[in-house]
């Protein structure tokens, strides 16, 4: 009886010695499982700490790419300002411009008459001011008639059109080239009196005539493209032989008009090489 109990009470100190193991290995068990919650837990923070991080990042970068094509579209616009947007296109492109040349291209001068005169007696910041408010009227014009406005010197405003076409409808441009003339002597009409002296008013005079053409870029020290030739030479001409609040043409944009706008023939002039040179009036 005396051995079964014994027995019996070693098999039960076994069992609990194991149980203790078993406790102990529990024990372990659940502190390591603590030591990598605790890590985990770390690993997790630092997650979301890169994630919004990345976050942020992320935002920066679309607000700074933003920003990029802000400055592009602004540096497009100022570009496109100052050059005519096909020779734009060819300066973003390949850093390098072509020479432009048509075969018939409308050119039109407009003069501001006795420019000098009235400067003389008007404040430099008046001169300045008028200039901007006429010149800049006058190319939202010439823009709006398919014209390309060009480099102003003084009293003088210039624009080109179909300098760029394929090929151009010469009938068309002089066309848009008279609307241009017209429309822009009524705008200095509407301002004869802005800024001038007492006594004197803003009036223009135009001339017009269409030929071949050769364009491009002039200088590398600050970008201005300009026109040339003899189409140039005599549409200026033209323009010094014309009268205030009047367009002058050549016979090439008479014939152009005729029927569309009223032209009157006027007695012919001499070129530089003593040719004579038909001219016209033309009014709405």
């Amino acid at each position: 009886m005396t051995d079964d109990r014994d027995a019996e009470l070693s098999k039960l100190r076994k069992e609990l010695r194991i149980m203790v193991r078993r406790l102990d290995q529990c024990q372990r068990n659940r502190k390591e499982l603590g030591y990598l919650k605790d890590k985990l837990d770390h690993v997790l923070l630092r997650e979301e700490e890169a994630r919004l991080e990345i976050e942020q990042k992320r935002a920066e970068l679309v607000e700074l790419n933003e920003r990029l094509s802000m400055e592009r579209k602004r540096s497009i616009a100022l570009l496109e300002s100052l050059v005519p947007i096909p020779i734009a296109q060819q300066l973003r492109e390949s850093g390098k411009t072509q020479t432009c040349i048509a075969s018939r291209s409308t050119v039109l001068c407009a003069d501001l008459v006795d420019y000098s005169t009235i400067a003389q007696r008007m404040a430099p910041q008046d001169i300045v001011a008028a200039l901007d408010l006429l010149f800049s009227q006058y190319g939202s014009v010439a823009v709006r008639n398919g014209m390309e406005p060009l480099r102003s010197t003084g009293g003088l405003f210039r624009c080109v059109g179909g300098l760029f076409a394929s090929e151009p409808n010469e009938q068309h441009i002089a066309r848009a080239a008279v609307n241009t003339a017209l429309e822009i002597i009524e705008t200095t009409r509407q301002h004869a009196c802005y800024l001038t002296p007492q006594g004197m008013s803003w009036h223009l005079r135009v001339g017009i005539h269409v030929g071949p053409v050769v364009g491009g870029l002039v200088g590398d020290h600050r970008l201005s493209f300009d026109i040339f030739g003899e189409t140039v030479e005599l549409a200026w001409a033209l323009c010094q032989a014309s009268e205030a609040g009047r367009v002058h043409v050549s016979r090439e944009v008479a014939r152009a008009c005729d029927g569309v706008f009223d032209v009157v023939a006027r007695s012919p002039a001499s070129d530089k090489d003593g040719n004579p040179v038909e001219m016209y009036w033309v009014s709405p």
